[in-house]
């Protein structure tokens, strides 16, 4: 019960944290006192966790170093895809105005070919290995963030934002299965459970973040671009921000880029 009242306690105040800064700044005490509760919340947890017999959710899997590395390139890859979800239905409804169904339709090319690509790379896994995908994955991710930067504004052709979209799916489609596999291939079997779990968990939490940051950053470059422009329209302020939100997620790409360069293929510990 301790751990399950500081895991809700940690990870619930960061993200109620990071929800807030939207509309407040870190002086705020709605958003300093829940990061801060957030913050020591998860260090406590932690630190229980790695005493206890029987853990709330183990966290020895994290001394297996291409564990964590694989669990920070999901951890990102689930950022990267929750906080592209958000921000491009609300652009093209509101700066392209577009309804909720010709949105969906717009988005629908991106995702087919991640469902297309995402069992090649399965296949292709155990041949190749996360070393050739992750890379590949993230330059792609990279490239497509560069577009929508470079081009979203409230009169962007459709087929840039369906082009980009669909260069950022096939992306993801080699990052989330190499980077998850990868990283579960270097524990020993007794601890496929605990790393399933952890990694499960994280994905959930990047949910919760991807969403608030996306909707934070937003909102900033809505207020940026206000100041200079007050005259802005309602579509153009949403492109700009959209715009905004999404030179994180190309910085975000280009971390997991570096990153994926460190990664070795592994096998299956038998220990």
């Amino acid at each position: 019960m301790i751990s399950i009242l500081l895991s809700t306690l940690g990870f619930g105040g960061l993200i109620y944290s990071l929800s807030n800064i939207a509309e407040k700044s870190f002086s705020s005490v709605e958003v300093y006192a829940p990061f801060f509760v957030g913050a020591i919340s998860i260090i406590l947890f932690s630190f229980r966790q790695m005493k206890m017999k029987q853990p709330m959710i183990n966290l020895r899997v994290f001394k297996f170093p291409m564990f964590t590395l694989g669990t920070l390139l999901l951890f990102s890859g689930m950022l990267l895809i929750l906080s592209s979800a958000i921000l491009l239905p609300m652009y093209l409804k509101t700066s392209l105005l577009f309804s909720a169904t010709v949105a969906g339709m717009i988005l629908l090319p991106g995702s087919a070919m991640n469902a297309i690509c995402s069992p090649f790379v399965g296949k292709l896994f155990d041949k190749y290995g996360a070393k050739k995908f992750l890379p590949l994955g993230y330059l792609l991710a990279a490239i497509s963030s560069l577009l929508f930067v470079l081009t979203i504004s409230a009169d962007t052709p459709i087929w840039q934002v369906i082009l980009a979209h669909t260069i950022f799916f096939i992306g993801i489609s080699m990052i989330i299965m190499p980077a998850q596999t990868n990283g579960l291939n270097q524990l020993p079997r007794k601890l496929y459970g605990d790393g399933a779990a952890v990694m499960s968990t994280l994905q959930q939490i990047a949910g919760g973040i991807g969403t608030a940051l996306a909707i934070t950053l937003l909102v900033n470059g809505q207020t940026l671009h206000m100041e200079k422009f007050p005259n802005a329209t309602a579509g153009e302020l949403m492109a700009e921000g959209t715009k905004y939100a999404y030179i994180f997620i190309l910085g975000l790409s280009v971390m997991g880029l570096i990153l994926s360069f460190f990664v070795k293929r592994v096998h299956v510990e038998e220990d």
